[in-house]
């Protein structure tokens, strides 16, 4: 009988430790997310990249158009072509993974940001006071 307690003792000892492996072995969470490669990330869909690429392009097209027709001037279509290009690449380098959620909405937010900025551009009128404020400025 001792024999059989000098082996089956470190068995179970051993089967013991196996078995709390797993547990120890589990994906740790850190503020609530799993650090583990099968937790799920949800993409954008196909029809939402398109959307994006769209806007963007529609973008630029709205800056070229406001500088053809001097609602703004080269220097702050300028400024703004550089952040349009930045958006195209920022749009590029996150579809090589896959365009997920979180990333289009940051995208859509750029764009609508960059939209409100040009159309303020437009309005400022090249920082030109209009004719009413000159002739109001005669009196």
């Amino acid at each position: 009988m001792p024999r059989i307690t000098t082996l089956a003792l470190p068995a179970i000892l051993a089967a013991a430790a196996v078995g709390a492996v797993p547990a120890s072995a589990a994906p740790q969470q850190q503020n609530g997310w799993h650090n583990s490669r099968d937790a799920r990330v949800h993409y954008a869909s196909f029809g939402q990249a398109s959307d994006l690429r769209r806007d963007i392009a529609r973008l630029d097209y709205n800056i070229d158009r406001a500088l053809a027709r001097h609602k703004i001037s080269w220097r702050e279509a300028r400024g703004l072509k550089r952040d349009v290009d930045q958006l195209q690449r920022q749009m590029m380098r996150a579809q090589r993974g896959g365009l997920t959620r979180y990333e289009a909405r940051a995208i859509e937010a750029r764009i609508t940001r960059l939209d409100r900025e040009l159309r303020f551009e437009m309005a400022d009128n090249n920082r030109r006071p209009n004719k009413r404020d000159r002739m109001a400025r005669a009196w």
